[in-house]
């Protein structure tokens, strides 16, 4: 699939918005007592921003250190033999966290506008438990 041009990006951007769809439920699980907050739009967004651009850097993190000590070539720090110096070598990088933040953003956009229009539309993004207690048994 790499013969795709940025395909990459693509896979980044793609990343970007389901995890930061998967922040969503995460959020109303942690924050399952407090109704105020798993209704306001802007905290349950910005934590699904957040959570998607996090898992974007861990997995830059990955690919250093699978890099480093595998000798692999995740980062694109080399073409063929030749390896990559200066700018060149973090272009790829870069590029994958700007997709990673441009795919949790319009995740987050989305889930900020659906609640901010509808806040019965929260259930669209996330999990609803048959249980009557949450995932969680911790009370505030």
């Amino acid at each position: 699939m790499y013969g795709v041009p940025y395909w990459d990006k693509y896979e980044h951007v793609l990343a970007g918005i389901m995890l930061a769809g998967i922040g969503y439920p995460i959020f109303n699980s942690l924050a399952h007592v407090r109704s105020s907050a798993r209704t306001h739009p802007g905290l349950m967004s910005l934590f699904s921003f957040t959570f998607g651009i996090t898992c974007g850097v861990f997995w830059e993190f990955y690919e250093f250190t699978a890099d480093s000590l595998a000798n692999l070539n995740l980062q694109r720090y080399a073409a063929g033999s030749h390896l990559l110096v200066g700018r060149a070598a973090l272009m790829d990088t870069m590029g994958d966290l700007f997709a990673d933040v441009t795919g949790a953003l319009i995740m987050a956009l989305i889930g900020y506008l659906m609640i901010k229009n509808n806040p019965n539309s929260s259930k669209y993004l996330v999990f609803q438990s048959k249980r009557k207690q949450g995932f969680s048994t911790i009370h505030f």
